[in-house]
C-alpha cells in the first residue's frame, strides 16, 4: 500500500471492490446455482463454492476486515457466518457508514504504533482478489 492513501480513499477502494465483486459474481451463473442448492439445504463446502475464482480469497479477507472493525466500532457490520457473503448487505452498511469508516481507516494510518498492519494487508488482499 502507498503512504499516500488516506481513510477516504481506503474506504472509496473497499466499497469500490465490493462492487466490481458484485459484478463479477452476478454474471456467474454456477455460482448462482450452488447458492440456491445451498439454500435448499444441500451440503456445500466453502471449498466448493470458491472454485476457479478469487472469490475465496476475497471473502476470507473481507470477512477479516469486518471482524477488525466491528471489534473496535461495532456501529458497523459484523462479519457474517454465511458464504457467499451477502455482499449487498455488507456494501449497503460500508456506504451507510462511509464517514465512520474513512475516520476508522485514517485513524489507523495516522497510528504508528498498532497492530493495523493487519487491517491494510486484508484491504489489499481484497483490492487484488476482487478485479
Amino acid at each position: 500500500m502507498t503512504n499516500y492513501m488516506t481513510g477516504t480513499a481506503l474506504a472509496s477502494r473497499l466499497l469500490d471492490n465490493i462492487q466490481t465483486s458484485l459484478a463479477l459474481r452476478s454474471r456467474i451463473p454456477y455460482l448462482d446455482m450452488l447458492r440456491e442448492l445451498k439454500q435448499g439445504g444441500m451440503s456445500i463446502s466453502a471449498d466448493t463454492l470458491n472454485t476457479s475464482s478469487n472469490f475465496g480469497s476475497f471473502d476470507r479477507a473481507l470477512k477479516e476486515v469486518l471482524a477488525l472493525l466491528h471489534s473496535s466500532h461495532s456501529n458497523l457490520i459484523a462479519p457474517p457466518d454465511v458464504l457467499p457473503l451477502p455482499l449487498t448487505q455488507i456494501y449497503q452498511d460500508l456506504a451507510d457508514n462511509f464517514n465512520l469508516l474513512s475516520q476508522i481507516l485514517q485513524d489507523d494510518l495516522n497510528d504508528k504504533e498498532s497492530d493495523s498492519w493487519l487491517l491494510f494487508d486484508q484491504l489489499e488482499t481484497i483490492n487484488f482478489a476482487s478485479v
